[in-house]
């Protein structure tokens, strides 16, 4: 976990979490899923045997310090374990998280297990695929752990931060119950990314959700309303005060019409209604079309705007 951050020992609260108002977990409407495929243990070590990696690693040099809380004295193993289990695990801050062998998830099981097809103690092979779904994955923990099924006790583990794995074929360096990593001992795996809709969203979240739509939807209208009202201020400055039984104007000639009126195309076509724009100008040479004034509208706030105002200052 702290290795994220460029290793600089703390890891940054999500902006939700320092936010003002606090909201934390966020509302999710979709899941971050981790397919993970468990595919071959290597070299587990022997029952009470301790093979610890002391060289490899950023920080190898630190197992010289209390050594006892790095691993025990040397000793040789009492057989192997015969039947191995891994156990996916997800531990989370907060938000929707679950392990299903399905997608989408049945349950909020946290914890699933996968029996091994074929193993003789020290190298074990498994075929089934796991789903991870995670709300917030860089707030979610996998742990992945190794069951000695005959004596009931896990004996590797490791950890990593959910939303950090990276897709493709990958190995887990397993550790010891100590947390030290074990010479040789690796868990391969094949990992793959998708979506997953968030059906367990709560019923506040769910209302928070269409509040903020509300509260958008308002910003709009009312934005709306503002350009309504600067279109009106350019008409009035432009003296056309009676634009208002014209519902459309040719952008070549400025020529307006009102929905009564009924003219021919260039080409001799049927008359066509005021809000076809694909009319033609009677007045215009080169058979340009009506534009609606909402469109009017747009090309004023997009670059009409200065024409407009020279002409206001001519009246």
């Amino acid at each position: 976990l702290f290795e994220l951050n460029g290793g600089r020992g703390y890891v940054p609260k999500p902006k939700e979490m320092i936010s003002l108002p606090t909201c934390w977990p966020p509302p999710r409407l979709q899941l971050h899923v981790v397919t993970l495929q468990q595919l071959t243990l290597l070299q587990l070590p022997a029952r009470d045997e301790d093979r610890p990696d002391l060289v490899s690693g950023k920080r190898s040099e630190s197992h010289q310090y209390v050594s006892q809380l790095s691993f025990g004295a040397p000793k040789l193993g009492k057989g192997y374990a015969q039947s191995v289990s891994i156990s996916v695990e997800l531990h989370a801050i907060g938000g929707f998280h679950a392990v299903s062998p399905t997608l989408p998830p049945t349950s909020g099981s946290t914890r699933s297990l996968v029996k091994a097809t074929e193993s003789d103690g020290v190298n074990s092979h498994y075929e089934q695929t796991v789903h991870c779904v995670a709300a917030e994955p860089m707030e979610c923990v996998l742990r992945v752990a190794v069951l000695d099924d005959d004596m009931g006790v896990e004996v590797a583990y490791e950890t990593v931060v959910l939303g950090a794995m990276r897709g493709g074929y990958r190995v887990l360096h397993l550790r010891s119950m100590l947390g030290t990593r074990i010479e040789s001992c690796f868990l391969l795996v094949h990992i793959s990314f998708s979506s997953q809709v968030n059906a367990w969203v709560g019923e506040h979240e769910l209302i928070k959700t269409l509040d903020d739509q509300r509260r958008l939807l308002a910003k709009y209208e009312a934005k709306n309303q503002a350009l309504e009202t600067q279109l009106r201020y350019y008409v009035d400055a432009c003296g056309l005060h009676g634009i208002a039984k014209y519902d459309a104007v040719c952008p070549v000639c400025t020529t307006l019409r009102t929905a009564e009126t009924v003219l021919e195309s260039a080409a001799g076509a049927a008359a066509e209604t005021a809000s076809d724009q694909t009319s033609l100008c009677a007045h215009c040479e080169d058979g340009s079309g009506y534009v609606s004034l909402s469109t009017l509208c747009s090309t004023i706030n997009e670059g009409f705007e200065g024409s407009v105002r020279q002409r206001a200052c001519a009246v």
